[in-house]
């Protein structure tokens, strides 16, 4: 099982997205956000780690903070424009060196430990997987094969940034991710983190 786990480990880079304006958190930057005296972007590398070959993150401020956790900091073409995660997702995508790219948005910073195992065992040829946490989809949970990065391009070269319906015209697989809603919990006010913190003590 562990030699299987670092076969699919060396297949996958993973982002995390941090590159919005975060408006209704008083335009905050969320991956910087602290809990329990670390930014979530730090807990999410740290459970990123064992799990993928290269982590990215996407960042369009707070460049500096960013490249201490030790991992390439990749903005968006136009960073000012703050053109919304398909572009970060398609920045980082046709820079990879592996055949996937598993995308976190970086306002949460729980994460799954079976977010990439699901993923895989679900994958088929060229489609993205995205989540579903029993009541909605998080298509910012993502596993997209390289082979989409043109697709991406075109996408957005058109001028469309709708996340759901670039992942709906790639015939997206879904994976159930119900028994695991806690993992998917969007923190995008200050009440939101505020609950989080509340609730949430259980990380150590």
């Amino acid at each position: 099982m562990q030699a299987k786990t670092e076969r699919t480990s060396q297949q996958v880079s993973a982002v995390i997205l941090a590159g919005g304006r975060g408006q209704r958190m008083a335009n905050q930057d969320k991956g910087l956000l602290q809990f329990q005296h670390r930014s979530y972007t730090e807990w999410l590398i740290t459970q990123l780690q064992p799990q993928v070959k290269q982590i990215y993150i996407n960042a369009n401020r707070n460049l500096s903070t960013y490249q201490q956790f030790g991992y390439p900091v990749i903005s968006d073409p136009d960073p000012s424009a703050y053109l919304g995660p398909l572009t970060g997702i398609e920045t980082i995508l046709s820079q990879i060196q592996t055949p996937y790219l598993l995308t976190i948005p970086c306002d949460n910073p729980l994460l799954s430990p079976e977010l990439l195992s699901r993923f895989w065992q679900a994958k088929h040829a060229n489609y993205p997987c995205i989540a579903n946490d029993g009541h909605h989809l998080q298509p910012l949970y993502a596993l997209i094969p390289k082979t989409l990065s043109l697709s991406l391009k075109k996408y957005l070269q058109q001028s469309k940034a709708k996340v759901l319906l670039w992942y709906q015209q790639q015939q997206a697989i879904i994976v159930d991710y119900s028994d695991q809603k806690k993992f998917f919990s969007n923190i995008n006010t200050p009440e939101q983190k505020k609950a989080f913190n509340q609730t949430a003590s259980y990380i150590c």
